[in-house]
């Protein structure tokens, strides 16, 4: 276990990100494509990133959405959440956590092969 400061985080691999059903990840930045590539873009269903001039295009084939309904849609089902920036990561896990509800198991740092 880490403890960062504001959570305790217990260190986890791709395979653990691969055991849930569907993928979601959260920033559409320059290493998005990266993340997609690692975790295969048939996992992933969704990007989801603040910015809205993003929503509606697409990042390697995949399609960037708004949060907030479309990101209900996927609370519930088996899904991990990726974040997928190098830049502000626990930050982006704070406001996953507290302001849309994300738990913290379902929650994943940037990750690449």
């Amino acid at each position: 276990m880490v403890d960062n400061g504001c959570m305790k985080m217990k260190k986890r691999t791709r395979h653990d990100i691969l055991s849930y059903d569907k993928i979601i990840l959260w920033g559409a930045g320059f290493a998005c494509p990266a993340a997609i590539d690692c975790l295969g873009a048939e996992r992933v269903c969704a990007v989801f990133d603040n910015d809205e001039g993003k929503w509606g295009s697409r990042i390697s084939g995949v399609q960037i959405l708004s949060p907030g309904l479309e990101l209900g849609k996927f609370k519930e089902d088996n899904c991990a959440f990726v974040i997928s920036t190098n830049g502000y990561e626990y930050e982006i896990a704070r406001e996953l956590i507290d302001k849309w509800g994300i738990r913290e198991d379902a929650l994943f740092c940037n990750t690449n092969k």
